[in-house]
């Protein structure tokens, strides 16, 4: 990944993943070009805070026990001068006919 100068952030891509019953979703493996040495930030916290669970470099996450919505959790490289960001929404569906489960 390349930084910008100082005082602007690249977006390094807003990924949509939708989440399977008992399939875990790793979270770097899902966005691209992305550095390493990161921080996860749960973004929402309806329906289900996931702080606790961003955990290391790569967390991996079966949401197949939470909630049913959208969770949105940001991939943050760099500092306030120079940062690189990420947003994954992840819907976790719960409709009987739907594909999600």
């Amino acid at each position: 990944m390349i930084f910008l100068s100082c005082g602007i952030s690249k977006n390094i891509g807003n990924n949509d993943r939708i989440s399977k019953r008992g399939t875990p979703i790793c979270l770097y493996d899902q966005i691209n070009n992305a550095s390493t040495g990161g921080i996860w930030i749960n973004v929402s916290t309806n329906p289900t805070d996931l702080s606790s669970y961003l955990t290391g470099s790569n967390p991996c996450i079966d949401f197949g026990t939470f909630l049913c919505g959208q969770y949105k959790i940001k991939y943050i490289v760099g500092d306030v001068c120079c940062r690189d960001t990420s947003v994954l929404t992840i819907n976790k569906c719960c409709s009987p006919t739907s594909i999600c489960n």
